[in-house]
């Protein structure tokens, strides 16, 4: 495998799941309820699982953004 010392890729890693939270966030308002026969019911199951890829996603921004993982990614 070819090995480069360019940036973009992990730059470009870091947009998208930046872009992957503010989606998220976005849509967590208007799929947060749904509707069950005549009341309107929370959707938990939907909040928690939009919460843990909120999570996932800001863990892995800020892991990848340490100057020793960086490099060490990039490296190998």
């Amino acid at each position: 495998m070819r090995r480069s010392d360019k940036t973009w890729p992990w730059d470009l890693m870091s947009f998208a799941q930046g872009f992957n939270i503010i989606s998220r966030i976005m849509m967590l308002w208007p799929h947060a309820t749904k509707v069950a026969g005549q009341a309107t019911v929370l959707d938990v199951s939907y909040i928690i699982l939009t919460f843990v890829a909120m999570m996932l996603s800001a863990f892995l921004l800020w892991y990848t953004e340490l100057p020793d993982v960086r490099l060490g990614l990039v490296r190998e």
